[in-house]
């Protein structure tokens, strides 16, 4: 039966004759032959745990029964909470299973005799601000078995959640004490008697998944992108937490009103979905919604929520924007030459601003931009953040989908180790710096090829070319290092007198 399962799920038959009859044990060998690369077996591990378990979770009983304390890794099997089968995973997983399989199978047999099936058809009956009942109806097998049943809730931050569980011998049950800025998540699972004084001995699998509010829909976080009128692409960012049993992906939606319209990958609409390589981050998803050919309709509010669930969100507004109607910042913004000879004292490590001047693309220099790694790994950390202050890059990161450990290279919020830049993240400069140079064309700019006119005296008349879409230009000025003045000008041109530094900002 369950080779029959593991075969309607797709699963090939080198694979299913070897792991999906837990009467036959595979020998030491086939162990490790159905997870190499000719037959690769691993990436059917989810529907041939599922196949396995048949709704049972034997867990207690393959840890309980396991001498081997080295490897835990495969024991997902037993409770059908397996990941997808990832490289990071591959070692440890492969190891735990060639140790336990015995093990493994033999609690999956004593699960087909004792454990009954999961709960069916849990639904919420009625919820107040503060409570909300639930009901459920008896498993599909093996319900005489049942000696109670666990509400388990799940309190959810966005960033964090906190599990309880209730027991009842009852088909229904009242939650109280709910809280409305929280969101949560209810499933139930049916328990057999105890078992080696063991009540998690034999028990079934979980019910489906209820999620809901007590209050508004949960914003993990509430973002607002201000965009030129002259946009023509746009790329948002979505982190959120996943799920435990709901779907790994995530749907982005665009809100107009009351009203949510889900938007899907087209020519008008690029999404990117994946999770972090990180073992530490397995619960955390990535995506970017990029949106091509930017026009005056699709200014508005994006949110992603995890597929099929509207519990909480990340949500980013994006905003219309003209610099040229707002106050000019006190400052100019500091170039890259600055940034550098500010904070790197060796000088053979600045050639990350000092190579090619003449056009905005070497601000950013792609092509050499990290110095000798031998004489300049101190400085390394801050020659790249000079090439990112104030700039966001991380949508444009994950919709090329680069590690997270390489992110803090798109921006500095995100965090970055010096061994990955130096090693891991190399690869990926090329795209890193593409995707600044995205994120610096939605930004005020300085001027290139202005010419400078002794007038008289101590005063010089500036003169520029006209940028196209240019509204208005911001003067900067200051003597001896002194407080910044600044100006706006309509005009090409514009003349200075008395200072001994001058920037030009067009907006």
């Amino acid at each position: 039966m369950r080779q029959q399962c593991c075969k309607d799920l797709g699963v090939p038959e080198d694979c299913y004759k070897h792991l999906c009859n837990p009467t036959v044990l595979p020998d030491i060998l086939n162990r490790h032959i159905v997870f190499e690369k000719r037959l690769n077996c691993g990436r059917y591990i989810v529907p041939i745990t599922k196949c396995l378990t048949q709704g049972r979770d034997v867990g207690t009983c393959c840890l309980k029964e396991d001498h081997q304390d080295m490897y835990k890794d495969c024991y997902g099997i037993c409770n059908g909470t397996v990941d997808n089968y990832g490289d990071y995973l591959r070692e440890d997983f492969l190891m735990c299973f060639v140790s336990n399989v015995p093990t493994i199978f033999s609690c999956l047999l004593e699960g087909y005799k004792y454990a009954p099936t999961p709960p069916r058809n849990l639904e919420l009956v009625s919820k107040t601000n503060h409570s909300a009942e639930f009901r459920w109806d008896e498993p599909a097998e093996f319900a005489d078995l049942v000696d109670h049943y666990r509400i388990h809730l799940t309190e959810r931050t966005g960033q964090y959640e906190t599990g309880k569980y209730f027991i009842t011998k009852e088909k229904n049950y009242m939650l109280e004490g709910l809280i409305s800025s929280f969101a949560y998540t209810v499933h139930v699972v049916a328990h057999a008697g105890e078992y080696k004084n063991n009540s998690n001995w034999y028990k079934s699998g979980v019910s489906n998944l209820v999620l809901f509010n007590v209050g508004p829909q949960l914003p993990v976080s509430k973002n607002e992108l201000l965009m030129p009128n002259r946009t023509t692409t746009v790329t948002l960012f979505c982190q959120l937490k996943l799920i435990s049993y709901a779907e790994r992906s995530l749907e982005w939606v665009k809100t107009i009103g009351e009203e949510t319209i889900i938007l899907e990958s087209t020519e008008k609409y690029s999404i990117k979905i994946y999770q972090p390589e990180h073992r530490l981050l397995k619960d955390t998803i990535l995506s970017a919604l990029k949106i091509n050919d930017f026009d005056e309709n699709d200014f508005g509010s994006y949110r992603c929520y995890i597929k099929n669930t509207r519990i909480e969100y990340y949500e980013t507004n994006v905003t219309l924007y003209d610099h040229s109607e707002q106050a000019p910042a006190p400052n100019p913004p500091e170039t890259l030459l600055e940034c550098c000879s500010k904070n790197v004292e060796k000088e053979h490590c600045r050639t990350i601003c000092t190579k090619g001047l003449e056009s905005k693309k070497t601000m950013i220099r792609p092509e050499k931009i990290v110095p000798p790694f031998h004489s300049c790994k101190e400085e390394l950390h801050q020659l790249l953040k000079c090439t990112h202050d104030g700039l966001d890059a991380v949508p444009c990161c994950v919709h090329h989908e680069l590690p997270y450990s390489c992110l803090g290279l798109c921006n500095e919020q995100f965090p970055m180790e010096k061994r990955d830049v130096r090693w891991f993240c190399k690869e990926h400069y090329k795209t890193i710096y593409k995707c600044k140079l995205e994120a610096m064309n939605n930004t005020p700019e300085g001027l290139g090829d202005v010419r400078p006119l002794h007038i008289w005296g101590w005063t010089f008349r500036f003169f520029w070319d006209k940028v196209e879409g240019a509204k208005v230009y911001h003067v900067y000025t200051r003597r001896k290092e002194g407080k910044w003045k600044v100006r706006v000008t309509l005009d090409n041109t514009v003349d200075v007198t008395s200072q001994d530094e001058v920037k030009l900002i067009r907006e």
